[in-house]
């Protein structure tokens, strides 16, 4: 998942913003993003810079007010803090950025103004933050064979969402992808064999691929998906899963 952030101190103009932020991602489809901090509080967004190195995505007003840090100081701590960030700037000003681009990365920024413009030109942000992580990721892609009824299949293990065991059976799975589901005759343990490190078995039939959690219910005991599935937790797991989503973020 890549979460974005947008830090905006006009509240109007947040809210506008943010809405412009979740409709492209539906309208394009775009699950491997969701909006995780919308905030006119830079400090908000320096509270959850500690130890988060994953791909991130932050649209930054340059103007936060009087009194507080601007956008150019809140990318520049970003930056600090986390190489893998990708910012843009929000600005009302049609001012020179490249220089603040060379400085401290800054990928890109959107002029306040027409909302076609502003629609199109997030719309272009989002998806080659995607893009960016899909290419960064392709080195990365581990394929496992599964064995189903005397026949083979093989998976891209990052294209998968989560693992469920069919109800009243111990050897059929249904496996749910990026690109809908499959099902196959095999063990969840023969799966767990092949798995790497992003999969955690969170209940004795299911397994999750955390880096598609969108977030934890800990009252529902539940981890509630990208695409929407929510996953059941055994009590006993829930702890250990938000550990191990913190561990897999400072990676």
């Amino acid at each position: 998942m890549i979460p974005v952030y947008i830090c905006e101190d006009n509240k109007v103009e947040l809210k506008q913003f943010k809405k412009i932020v979740l409709d492209i991602i539906k309208d394009e489809d775009l699950c491997e993003i969701s909006v995780v901090c919308a905030t006119p509080d830079p400090m908000e967004i320096l509270d959850g810079l500690e130890g988060n190195i994953i791909p991130s995505l932050y649209f930054l007003d340059v103007d936060l007010g009087p009194g507080v840090m601007n956008g150019i100081e809140l990318a520049a701590q970003i930056r600090k803090h986390n190489p893998n960030a990708q910012i843009v700037m929000i600005t009302g000003y049609n001012f020179a950025l490249e220089t603040y681009k060379r400085k401290i990365g800054v990928k890109d920024y959107v002029l306040k103004g027409d909302i076609n413009d502003i629609t199109e030109r997030i719309k272009e942000c989002l998806i080659d933050a995607v893009k960016s992580v899909i290419e960064s990721s392709d080195a990365n892609r581990t394929f496992m064979t599964i064995y189903s009824n005397y026949s083979k299949i093989t998976v891209d293990v990052n294209e998968i969402y989560y693992i469920e065991v069919v109800t009243g059976t111990q050897r059929k799975l249904n496996i749910y992808k990026k690109n809908g589901f499959m099902s196959a005759s095999t063990t969840l343990k023969d799966f767990i064999s092949q798995a790497n490190n992003a999969f955690f078995q969170c209940h004795k039939s299911y397994m999750i691929n955390i880096n598609y959690i969108k977030e934890i219910d800990a009252k529902q005991r539940e981890a509630i998906m990208v695409n929407g599935a929510r996953i059941p937790v055994s009590l006993i797991n829930i702890r250990k899963l938000e550990k191990k989503i913190q561990a897999n973020a400072k990676k």
